[in-house]
């Protein structure tokens, strides 16, 4: 259980099963069939985990794609989901990243049912760990789903995205999902978004200089390849700081 703003979150530790970018038919169903076969028995057919829509592949329109619209892989992963104040676990999962969906699958037929997004308190995957965050219109905060980086007086959120990019590659239409993060820091109940450290410092004046030395001495950079394990780093020693 992890507090966020005074709220509980649902989230466990898992260990995923999936293969990354396999797109063989035959893996897939073989893939969505081990990880049924351990809630099948534990979760009906009429289970409230079932009551959203079918979800449709969408990409397939899009002809010609470079990579998936998926979270790390495109390939089913065993994960727990917080679900209308349920909990399950051991159930199958994609989340499709481009869309913000989370998807299960239907015991027996495969089918791929989309869970309300809302009613989704929080799920975890592949030992990440995600909640459901309303909108706030004054900080220009999009409602959906947010990776939990850190937790504590100071939470460290991820918004992961993917976006599609056309190009021309022998005459032909090239749709790439590209990975597009964005990250918040949530203090005081309000997401602001960040990207340096100076972003960071500015939002605890009372340490802001001890953050800056710790910055400093620790040759944070904040560049592309290292800005969340920097902004993890920065903000758990804030919190540290605050204890």
């Amino acid at each position: 259980m992890l507090l966020l703003g005074g709220l509980a979150f649902f989230v466990a530790p898992l260990t995923g099963f999936g293969q990354s970018s396999a797109t063989d038919s035959t893996l897939l169903v073989a893939s969505v069939k081990s990880a049924s076969s351990h809630y099948t028995a534990a979760i009906s057919n009429n289970s409230e985990l079932f009551n959203g829509p079918e979800y449709v592949f969408y990409n397939k329109a899009l002809q010609k794609t470079k990579g998936h619209p998926f979270f790390e892989t495109d390939q089913p992963q065993k994960g727990s989901v917080l679900y209308n104040g349920a909990s399950f676990s051991d159930v199958p999962l994609l989340y499709d990243i481009k869309l913000d969906q989370l998807i299960t699958f239907y015991p027996v037929s495969l089918l791929k049912i989309q869970l309300i997004t809302p009613s989704v308190g929080s799920f975890s995957v592949n030992n990440h760990s995600f909640i459901y965050l309303s909108e706030d219109k004054e900080a220009n905060f999009t409602a959906g789903f947010y990776e939990l980086l850190v937790s504590g007086e100071a939470s460290v959120i991820a918004r992961r995205v993917k976006e599609t990019e056309k190009s021309i590659q022998g005459g032909q239409i090239e749709y790439s999902f590209i990975e597009r993060d964005k990250y918040y820091i949530r203090y005081n109940e309000k997401p602001s978004l960040v990207s340096s450290a100076a972003d960071i410092t500015r939002l605890f004046p009372d340490q802001k200089k001890e953050l800056q030395k710790f910055v400093k001495s620790n040759r944070l950079r904040f560049k592309k390849n290292s800005r969340e394990k920097d902004m993890i780093q920065l903000v758990s020693y804030y919190n540290a700081l605050s204890k």
